[in-house]
């Protein structure tokens, strides 16, 4: 089978970087590009389910919570079962870990890695040379990761998301979104 390329970027960062953040992105733009209509949901459910944990390492119990009670759902769904499988992870367990993890922080448990279960051999295979070709080094098993991950967020040049907000403020309000001084 031939994975979309985002899906597989996802995936290297998922399970060897722990860039929950950089998921997050690759995942978004592949699904605002989403032509079919019916894996939406499940595109949308890996973006939280990556936010979630994003949140969880960080400490944001409240967020992380917040975020696996809507992923739960949508990847229960009978549908999305079996996306899942198309998508060559183990659906069931899937599930299961995320339910897991809910409960988990509804007790306060602190934030461990999740690995997936990749079940498709030619998708595990695609993982692991897109690894290779980046120089990923595989954080799975090791305490804490770069500040560069955990904080990534925080630490990102925003400036084309700023300009690109105000320009859309300008163009529906006929106003500039940060009035200058001196006026």
């Amino acid at each position: 089978m031939a994975w979309p390329q985002a899906w597989v970027d996802y995936l290297v960062h998922f399970q060897y970087t722990g860039d929950y953040f950089e998921c997050h992105e690759i995942l978004e733009a592949y699904w605002k590009e989403e032509q079919d209509e019916n894996w939406r949901p499940v595109w949308v459910a890996w973006i939280q389910l990556a936010v979630a944990l994003y949140h969880h390492r960080r400490g944001n119990f409240h967020g992380a919570q917040k975020l696996l009670k809507k992923v739960v759902p949508i990847f229960r769904k009978p549908k999305v079962q079996g996306q899942l499988q198309q998508l060559g992870v183990a659906a069931q367990a899937l599930c299961q870990e995320v339910e897991g993890r809910l409960q988990g922080l509804e007790h306060g448990e602190v934030y461990r890695p999740l690995q997936l279960q990749i079940e498709d051999v030619s998708l595990l295979q695609a993982c692991k040379e897109r690894a290779m070709a980046w120089g990923v080094v595989d954080m799975t098993g090791k305490e804490g990761v770069p500040e560069s991950i955990q904080e990534k967020h925080r630490l990102r040049d925003r400036s084309d998301i700023l300009r690109e907000r105000a320009e859309a403020w300008e163009a529906r309000h006929g106003t500039s979104l940060y009035p200058r001084k001196g006026m």
